[in-house]
């Protein structure tokens, strides 16, 4: 099958969401170390406690922005984690 765009070239990160705050901002932080596993320095995975979900930072300490992650989990395109 041939991949159209770059879809098929996905994949799902997602975080469980803990009761409390200290185990949500260490699964932040294994989902980070994740991603410097794959060659992404930069950017990182951060509980936001005060709005309760957690947050994709784009760039060191999210100066190139960040996305809310309602889901707890963000799709990635393979291009950029292989980048």
């Amino acid at each position: 099958m041939k991949a159209q765009g770059n879809k098929h070239r996905c994949v799902w990160i997602e975080l469980e969401r803990h009761s409390d705050d200290e185990a949500n901002k260490l699964c932040a932080l294994k989902g980070t170390q994740l991603l410097r596993r794959l060659g992404v320095e930069h950017d990182s995975f951060k509980w936001n406690s005060t709005r309760g979900q957690y947050e994709y930072l784009m760039g060191p300490n999210g100066n190139h922005g960040y996305y809310d992650l309602p889901e707890d989990g963000h799709m990635f395109n393979l291009d950029y984690l292989a980048g």
